[in-house]
């Protein structure tokens, strides 16, 4: 099954405001970061103040994402945090990465289903005083002050499953049934 591979530069894009090296998300000499998820990767204000995070595809901005975060997952991810931020339930097996605003404020930002091989940036602010956090599959990491540029593509490692059960999985019913658990 597919996995996200998220890439974190060392240095942040920079700006005059955040010239201040107190305000870097590590040393000059760090290297890049990359983090792997199986589900999901949600990058959001732990301030609970909005946040703009600008979408790139492939190296070209698209558009704002202006809400409380957002949520990067992969087909696995799709059926959980990122379905019940009404996003789109994807087949498990289908090579797709997707991307749900977390309570966008225009209220009609939808979920977009991307083809895996598109490289999908995420582009945003942290000023001084804001606390933004990045949960990647449930392990939570703080973004320091900065202007990042950050990317995300298919991890080159595909997750390996073993089935232990001799019947054909159903995808549909075991959505349906999740949806199923909370609807009583």
């Amino acid at each position: 099954r597919l996995r996200l591979a998220l890439t974190v530069p060392a240095q942040r894009i920079g700006s005059d405001e955040f010239d201040n090296p107190l305000y870097q998300i590590r040393p000059a000499h760090a290297r890049s970061t990359l983090f792997t998820a199986f589900n999901e990767m949600v990058l959001g204000p732990l301030d609970h103040k909005v946040l703009s995070i600008e979408l790139y595809i492939d190296g070209q901005p698209q558009f704002p994402i202006v809400g409380n975060g957002v949520i990067v997952s992969t087909p696995t991810g799709s059926t959980g945090y990122s379905l019940s931020a009404g996003g789109a339930a994807v087949e498990f097996s289908s090579p797709n990465i997707i991307v749900t605003p977390l309570l966008p404020l225009d209220r009609i930002t939808p979920s977009w289903v991307f083809e895996s091989g598109h490289r999908l940036g995420l582009q945003f602010m942290v000023e001084p005083q804001r606390k933004i956090g990045l949960c990647v599959d449930g392990v939570n990491h703080m973004v320091e002050p900065g202007i990042y540029r950050w990317e995300l593509q298919k991890s080159s490692y595909p997750a390996q499953l073993i089935r232990l059960l001799d019947r054909p999985f159903r995808f549909a019913k075991v959505v349906y049934a999740k949806g199923r658990i909370f609807r009583k």
